[in-house]
């Protein structure tokens, strides 16, 4: 490592090179601030390496390799060869048994299109709008706990309600 900073500790450098081996994503760190970018959907994820409290080395069951990372708050992210995964935050009236315990941010483009897709049926199901509704904001609130910016994605329902309310 040239040009080595008080940045370069030990979770730093275990994430680096995971990342850096990753065909999926892309790392930087700079003054501190770390962000891993996902070649799947644009997204990156930001957070200080000094709210990292360890860095574990994980196998899934089908034998690939990860890292999970802590962090001092006690949330958590999955990284693997593609993506970050993370909790969903738990919102109320939903039932988080439903959903898996680890998302990542392109699940919200799939409930997003299932929201649309329910708005579009003729007789609208009205409980599983509400739950899909519900879906979508336990992944939003989970990626922005550790990171993400969603706030393009949050104005997909503004966009689509406000569309809805003019074919009408």
């Amino acid at each position: 490592m040239n040009n080595q900073t008080s940045y370069e500790t030990e979770p730093a450098l275990i994430i680096e090179h995971f990342v850096n081996t990753a065909h999926g994503l892309k790392w930087e760190l700079k003054e501190g601030m770390a962000s891993i970018y996902q070649k799947d959907d644009w997204k990156t994820v930001r957070f200080s390496i000094d709210n990292v409290r360890e860095v574990l080395t994980r196998t899934d069951r089908d034998g690939k390799d990860f890292i999970q990372v802590n962090f001092m708050d006690s949330s958590k992210i999955l990284v693997t060869e593609n993506l970050v995964g993370f909790k969903p935050f738990p919102v109320k009236n939903l039932d988080m048994t439903k959903i898996p315990k680890v998302v990542t941010s392109p699940d919200c483009l799939s409930v997003f299109e299932a929201i649309d897709d329910c708005l579009r049926e003729e007789n609208i199901d009205f409980e599983e709008l509400d739950t899909l509704k519900r879906v979508f904001t336990a992944i939003i609130k989970g990626a922005e706990i550790v990171g993400f910016d969603m706030q393009e994605e949050k104005s997909w329902l503004k966009r689509l309600v406000l569309a809805d309310t003019d074919c009408a």
